[in-house]
């Protein structure tokens, strides 16, 4: 049902300030395909609680799924602030590098080959 996620933020409104409420809705709008009103729930959640980094790294992910990979660098980075060896922030932040030539690339595969040596394997057979 394409009312689904509508739905579900309607049920939200009684928890306004609940992260994981937000961050449920966000799920679902992700689920019926709405990645930008997904971005907006999922940054509500990480605004109501900034010390989390899978909610930066989660609305990272959607931003970029939205073209923008700027954003979705910024939310790595806000997660790695906060979890330096964050394997989703690590994988997520190396991504955005890769794709934007930036020269970070090799520290960043260095990190999470530390945290996540199967990664390292996959790299190896690319």
């Amino acid at each position: 049902d394409s009312r689904f996620p509508n739905r579900i933020s309607s049920a939200a409104s009684l928890y306004p300030l609940d992260p994981v409420v937000a961050d449920l809705v966000s799920s679902a709008y992700e689920s019926a395909g709405d990645f930008e009103t997904a971005a907006e729930w999922s940054g509500r959640a990480a605004e109501r609680q900034p010390d989390r980094p899978y909610l930066w790294v989660r609305r990272g992910e959607l931003l970029l799924a939205l073209g923008d990979p700027g954003g979705a660098a910024e939310d790595a980075d806000r997660a790695l602030a906060l979890h330096a060896w964050n394997i989703d922030a690590l994988r997520l932040r190396l991504f955005v590098a890769r794709s934007r030539g930036e020269s970070s690339t090799d520290e960043l595969q260095e990190k999470l080959c530390a945290v996540a040596p199967s990664d390292c394997v996959n790299e190896a057979r690319r």
